[in-house]
């Protein structure tokens, strides 16, 4: 079971991931199953501790084609000491962005983190594509 995450975003090292999560949607008929479109809305949604690092707010503000930026996220098994799966994207933006800041009072040790995810024209998951038409967009 992978327990460590490293993320990076055009190259530079994020710290403190406390979660990653992926997914990716079907349309599809409801009264048979049957797929209605191809595979659609591949998000890759992370959370990890704030620092004073701005740089993944700074992109979620613009996400004019000139900022998409590609990244990696590994997830390592730290008892066997080796990668089980690399989740790289390209061309990819910030879609949704938070801050949060837990209650002072009631949770005065839990730690203040950011949310955000992100949709990319290139995801890949140790060598499966998955790639969406940008053309001009």
């Amino acid at each position: 079971m992978a327990q460590e995450v490293e993320l990076k975003i055009d190259g530079e090292k994020f710290d403190k991931v406390r979660g990653v999560s992926y997914e990716i949607f079907t349309p599809h008929d409801t009264a048979d199953g049957k797929p209605s479109s191809i595979p659609c809305g591949m998000k890759i949604k992370i959370s990890r501790e704030s620092d004073d690092n701005v740089g993944i707010a700074r992109w979620a503000f613009d996400s004019s084609q000139v900022n998409r930026k590609a990244g990696e996220i590994t997830f390592k098994d730290p008892n066997l000491k080796k990668e089980l799966k690399v989740l790289k994207w390209q061309n990819g933006f910030v879609t949704h962005y938070e801050e949060h800041v837990p209650s002072t009072s009631a949770s005065p040790n839990e730690q203040m983190y950011e949310y955000f995810e992100i949709s990319a024209e290139l995801v890949d998951i140790n060598g499966v594509e998955y790639k969406k038409d940008w053309k001009g967009k």
